[in-house]
């Protein structure tokens, strides 16, 4: 097989671990990705390295009971064996079928991918220049100050790694939203129905940051963990199982009295929330004010 357009992992819609028969191999079992109009397996979960991608949109489907079958252009069969060949099938159908719908309305597919050649390349990583691009792009220069003020806080805390753990996740997600926005999976209203929670949340947060006496964990804590469940019921149906727990646990972390104490109830951070007050009463005035003014 030769190159290959291969999506990185942010675009990874099913996975799991199920046993293959590949052309003149005998039944193994491999951690197998359905990404975008690819299918590709490799060894283990961790492997950056795929032992074969498959293009969905030129093979042929087959279903048994137990398995389902690709077939591509050039004859050679792949079967993989599961209990539910179906929920597999109809996510290869449904992203064949969104390809095709995408290339009729557009011309060409609009999201961002990777070149990966059979057993060369990863299909796990994505340059961090590349994502904090689209990051940048999307959110501007001053919602990545507040990103590397929410790593500062978070550094200070528990250190460089976890700090480093949470802006890698941070980013992921932010991603993965934009990208699905730019490919018309989720639509401007879809992406903008959490601004009502966000709000309150956001004038809160500058509250505290001026008077540290008005600064009340709970509910903070509580407001975004009503976002959380509205990023979720956005977001779920695009990511798998594990990409989602992931995301939960460091919002999780984010909302933390602790986490938080250690922002709004420490004074070795009082010149970090001074910095962060500003940034975010720059956004407030400019996202929601018409006028800049008080909040």
């Amino acid at each position: 097989m030769g190159d290959d357009d291969v999506y990185c992992d942010l675009f990874i819609d099913k996975e799991g671990e199920l046993e293959v028969v590949a052309p003149k191999e005998k039944r193994s079992k491999f951690w197998v990705l359905i990404a975008g109009t690819s299918l590709l397996y490799k060894n283990k979960e961790e492997d950056d390295e795929a032992q074969e991608v498959i293009d969905l949109k030129s093979a042929k489907v087959e279903k048994t009971k137990e398995s389902f079958s690709l077939v591509t252009k050039d004859g050679s069969t792949y079967q993989f064996f599961t209990d539910a060949p179906k929920e597999w099938i109809k996510e290869i159908e449904a992203n064949v079928k969104q390809d095709k719908k995408s290339k009729k309305k557009k011309g060409k597919k609009q999201t961002l991918k990777l070149k990966m050649q059979k057993k060369a390349g990863s299909i796990a990583t994505m340059s961090t220049s590349k994502e904090k691009k689209v990051v940048r792009d999307a959110i501007g220069s001053d919602g990545v100050k507040v990103m590397d003020m929410i790593k500062a806080v978070v550094e200070s805390k528990d250190g460089k790694d976890k700090a480093k753990d949470i802006e890698d996740g941070t980013i992921r997600i932010l991603v993965k939203i934009v990208l699905l926005f730019k490919n018309g999976r989720v639509t401007r209203e879809e992406l903008l129905s959490p601004i009502p929670l966000i709000k309150p949340i956001w004038s809160n947060v500058l509250d505290y940051c001026e008077m540290s006496f008005a600064y009340e964990p709970d509910k903070l804590g509580a407001d975004i963990a009503n976002l959380q469940k509205e990023i979720d019921k956005l977001i779920r149906p695009y990511l798998t199982e594990k990409n989602m727990d992931k995301m939960n646990e460091m919002i999780d972390y984010l909302r933390k009295k602790e986490t938080l104490d250690q922002l709004f109830a420490c004074d070795e951070n009082d010149k970090l929330k001074a910095e962060l007050q500003v940034v975010l009463r720059k956004i407030w005035d400019k996202v929601f004010n018409k006028k800049k003014g008080k909040k």
